[in-house]
């Protein structure tokens, strides 16, 4: 199994020099599964948040 660290959907870079890819680049990419941070935590609604980086994933999925 392939896990992706340092995805995020709007940020490319973080606030300490953190490189982030797109979630839907890094599954078409190989990754079985993305792992997200600030992208949720950091969000005012996380749920939503955390939809959206599933519905991307899966989307991704279902074109690789």
């Amino acid at each position: 199994m392939i896990w992706a660290p340092g995805v995020n959907l709007s940020a490319v870079e973080g606030v300490l020099g953190q490189r982030y890819g797109h979630p839907g680049d890094a599954v078409r990419a190989g990754s079985d599964a993305i792992i997200v941070g600030s992208g949720i935590h950091g969000s005012d609604d996380p749920a939503t948040a955390a939809r959206g980086y599933a519905d991307v994933s899966w989307g991704a999925l279902l074109e690789r």
